[in-house]
């Protein structure tokens, strides 16, 4: 009996334990009650994906969000929760707290293949290829000094763009009228095919190579247009066998094209290997130091082409639309315009051209690049990232496998940060904005996002924008046909395309000798 009572006792006590354990653990319910709250209109199966129907910009959309329900909230994107922040604190806690944790991607058709089986380091998962793959592209492409050892590129294609909108002024009573959109995407796509495979995507009228019987430039426009697509399939798995718009069938043809040339590309490379350091792309670079991945079974050639593929999107597209958004805004402001133009004049002068050691002179322009980027930046929701162990995030609990999105676009335009934030004004960051840069360290100024995924190209496309920027409106005067305004409609999509291409008037203001440019 004196046994039985003292079992009876230990039990008891190893119960009254085990109580106390579970009643300091938090279970479902407490962790459901500090979920990131969720917007209602929720409806099952699409879960909030129907809210976004609106032809507002994606940033525009969960900006509207947050002035309802917080500067943090969640929403439903099918079968995904996924995670919205806009405020500085949320997004600091982020890259603070948290970095490592969402430094991955969520799995994509886009991963499979436009990142050809994750072979791109901007779709892989954090780890030790990802590392090794974004420090190769950063070091041996887009930093600094393999921006200026290369420079020979952008300035010759910007010669090119120069020298022709010149040319075709002559015979127009002076001036051009001319879809600027459309050149700096060939001008910003030239460069870094050049830069990255030793090609010109476009060559004089004509449009290089061909692809199974296509134009390479229309092959590399769907590709970035299906890139930037969301897949019904990835968001609602059952529905995915309808590939429904056929999205799943046309980025594959438009990623075996682009692999195939790749693929001819790189057996070019091979066939000439006696090239001087500062005549290497970066395909040289790559074949030179990308070995066979056995690890993740990625064969040299897949690693290369994903590499190649995502840099060329990347850069491309990106740039080209900022400096489509800062001439729109210079239109809109015409004082502005004159204010950047009387800069080049005072501290350049008109009687020779730009120079990339000017560049650090023209602070003004500077400055307008710098709002435009606030106003209108490239990625305005970022690119999604995933959560990958439970973690707190601005005292809410966030489950592992949630998406995480931060508006960048709202962050940019919070009254809190800026004041006016709606109006385009370029003298803030002369001003009380001046100590802030592009590198997104402040977490209020976030243009190329922060933290392990931010952009690598941010200073390969600073570079390019002010540059092109500083030669055009030093060489050109520059309106809208019947000087209407611009219409600043934003396109709906995970990059900020204007809704419509820019055409713009061009009157040249320099000495017609100046215009004779070396575009080797």
């Amino acid at each position: 009996m004196d046994l039985f009572s003292n079992l009876l006792a230990v039990s008891g006590v190893i119960a009254l334990l085990l109580l106390i354990k579970l009643w300091k653990r938090p279970n479902h319910n407490e962790k459901m009650a500090k979920l990131v709250p969720e917007i209602p209109g929720g409806i099952p199966i699409l879960g909030h994906m129907h809210l976004l129907r609106d032809k507002q910009s994606l940033g525009r959309i969960f900006g509207g969000f947050a002035d309802k329900y917080g500067p943090i909230f969640s929403v439903r994107l099918g079968k995904h929760r996924a995670v919205f922040i806009s405020d500085k604190r949320g997004i600091k806690d982020c890259f603070i707290s948290n970095d490592i944790n969402i430094a991955s991607r969520p799995p994509s058709t886009q991963a499979q293949f436009v990142g050809y089986d994750n072979s791109s380091f901007g779709f892989a998962p954090y780890g030790r290829y990802w590392r090794d793959m974004r420090k190769l592209a950063t070091l041996k492409l887009l930093s600094g000094r393999r921006i200026k050892m290369l420079n020979y590129i952008p300035i010759s294609e910007l010669n090119y763009l120069i020298r022709d909108l010149y040319n075709n002024s002559k015979g127009n009573n002076g001036t051009v009228h001319v879809d600027i959109t459309e050149s700096f995407q060939r001008m910003i796509l030239n460069t870094i095919t050049r830069m990255v495979a030793g090609k010109r995507v476009f060559d004089g009228n004509h449009l290089g190579e061909k692809v199974k019987g296509r134009n390479l430039s229309q092959v590399i426009r769907e590709l970035i247009d299906v890139t930037g697509q969301v897949v019904p399939g990835d968001v609602i798995p059952f529905i995915a066998w309808l590939d429904i718009k056929g999205v799943v069938k046309t980025m594959k043809n438009v990623c075996d094209e682009v692999g195939t040339l790749v693929d001819k590309w790189i057996e070019e490379h091979k066939m000439n290997t006696n090239k001087n350091e500062d005549e290497k792309d970066f395909i040289d670079v790559m074949l030179s130091e990308v070995t066979d991945d056995e690890e993740l079974g990625l064969d040299q050639s897949t690693i290369i082409k994903g590499t190649a593929t995502t840099i060329i999107i990347g850069a491309s597209d990106t740039t080209s639309i900022s400096i489509t958004w800062v001439l729109s805004n210079l239109m809109n402001h015409p004082k502005v315009l004159e204010r950047c133009q009387e800069e080049l004049d005072l501290k350049i002068g008109k009687d020779r051209i730009v120079q990339v050691e000017d560049i650090e002179k023209l602070e003004y322009l500077s400055a307008v690049i710098k709002e435009t980027l606030r106003l209108y930046p490239p990625g305005p929701i970022g690119t999604p990232k995933i959560v990958g162990e439970d973690c707190y995030m601005s005292g809410y609990f966030v489950p592992k496998g949630s998406y995480l999105f931060l508006n960048i676009w709202k962050l940019h335009r919070d009254p809190d940060l800026w004041s006016n934030p709606e109006e385009f004004k370029p003298e803030r960051f002369l001003n009380e904005k001046s100590y802030l840069d592009i590198t997104g360290n402040s977490y209020e100024y976030i243009p190329f996002s922060a933290g392990r995924r931010s952009c690598p190209g941010n200073n390969f496309a600073m570079h390019v924008m002010n540059l092109s920027l500083a030669r055009l409106l030093q060489g050109f005067n520059v309106t809208t046909p019947n000087n209407k305004p611009v219409d600043m409609t934003e396109g709906q999509n995970m990059i900020m395309h204007k809704e419509h291409n820019l055409e713009v008037v061009l009157t040249p203001r320099l000495d017609s000798r100046l215009y004779n440019l070396d575009c080797n």
